[in-house]
């Protein structure tokens, strides 16, 4: 009966420990979440996706604005 109640008592002990071990290892996992979000939050358009879909419609426009400076320095030569 003695032997029962030690057993039972290292076994409350080791669940405790690995209670705790756990616990440690969320909290840790979640402060690691935490920065994540922080960082990409202060990265704002600098992830990948967003900064390339940014630089495309830009790079869309550069176009259509050089076509039409293009076009309107053509026309200025035709006029000379």
């Amino acid at each position: 009966m003695k032997g029962d109640l030690n057993n039972l008592k290292k076994l409350h002990d080791q669940v405790l420990q690995t209670h705790e071990e756990i616990d440690s290892n969320l909290q840790d996992f979640f402060d690691c979440q935490d920065e994540v979000n922080r960082i990409k939050k202060e990265m704002g358009e600098c992830e990948l996706p967003v900064n390339i879909a940014v630089r495309k419609n830009e790079l869309q426009s550069y176009e259509e604005k050089l076509e039409r400076i293009s076009e309107e320095f053509s026309d200025l030569k035709k006029a000379d």
